[in-house]
């Protein structure tokens, strides 16, 4: 996967209804900044690109209230604990080299062109849009895929027309409920044994989307949580985004591997059991913390690689 590519389109306010106010507008960037940290959390890049046509795009979606309106609301954000001030510095970071001046071939939209989806496609990566509504008919931005038109130059130099479908997020739900990228996943943990999970800060965007609880109130309310396949599915792209590995096992547990160390999913408590090697089990660690809980009087347990 490579960078993402912000669709301008949806803050071209003569295709798009704009905020009608400037909560509206902030809020819209809340849920911009977030589907961004989302991807770059569950892709496990390190460095994540926002792309446009125009230069500096993404402030569109505010200046329409007065120009700087887009840092005020950045610090607003801050100021409100809706985002951290080391959010708010990377994100200022990421959207600094947003305007690619020339590009072949165009890809239009709706006879409007497209460039963030073109290079979507492309790349095979996500585009990323708000789920603000269009103004010719009231649809949403808030789709996974959407159809495009490639106009490509043949050898003969005439134009060909081709259909493409371009992938998109709009939300924090998106990325972690319709597009698996966990699964493609290239973070690799280099120090398993000092660091177990060394993105653990970062992943509550994963339970927020699939819970809406924060970690703390996750756990307060994990017994209540009846769901076991969320409960894996949460365990599997923390695991993922945190550099393990899955590998088989013969009692088919989701196991993960990282060096000589294992973690095995336990839907039951919502933890991974720790192991160093397949028969020295050291306890268990909750999703997001790496202290490692241990009960007395505990059976040994180890496992069995299939």
């Amino acid at each position: 996967m490579g960078d993402l590519y912000f669709n301008e389109l949806s803050v071209d306010f003569s295709f798009s209804v704009q905020p009608q106010n400037e909560e509206e507008a902030k809020d819209l960037l809340l849920q911009f900044i977030q589907a961004y940290y989302a991807y770059k959390v569950s892709s496990g890049h390190d460095s994540v690109y926002i792309l446009s046509y125009v230069r500096l795009s993404l402030t569109h979606i505010v200046d329409v209230f007065g120009s700087g309106k887009f840092f005020v609301f950045l610090n607003e954000l801050e100021s409100d604990n809706k985002i951290t001030d080391e959010e708010k510095k990377l994100f200022k970071a990421a959207i600094s080299e947003t305007y690619i001046p020339e590009w072949n071939p165009e890809f239009y939209y709706l006879n409007h062109i497209a460039f963030g989806f073109g290079k979507a496609y492309l790349n095979k990566s996500f585009s990323i849009s708000f789920s603000n509504n269009y103004n010719n008919g009231g649809n949403s931005w808030n789709h996974y895929v959407f159809k495009i038109l490639e106009h490509r130059l043949n050898n003969d130099s005439r134009i060909e027309y081709i259909d493409r479908l371009s992938n998109n997020i709009s939300t924090i739900k998106h990325v972690v409920e319709n597009h698996e990228i966990w699964d493609k996943c290239i973070y690799i943990n280099k120090h398993p044994s000092r660091r177990l999970l060394p993105k653990k800060n970062q992943s509550e965007f994963v339970v927020k989307s699939l819970t809406g609880f924060n970690w703390d109130d996750f756990y307060k309310n994990q017994q209540r949580i009846d769901n076991v396949t969320i409960k894996k599915k949460i365990g599997h792209i923390v695991a993922c985004i945190n550099g393990w590995q899955e590998c088989k096992t013969k009692d088919h547990r989701k196991t993960f591997t990282a060096g000589n160390r294992y973690i095995a999913i336990d839907t039951e408590n919502s933890t991974f059991e720790y192991y160093i090697g397949t028969d020295d089990h050291k306890g268990e660690i909750k999703f997001h913390d790496e202290q490692i809980i241990t009960k007395k009087g505990e059976e040994t347990r180890k496992i069995e690689l299939a």
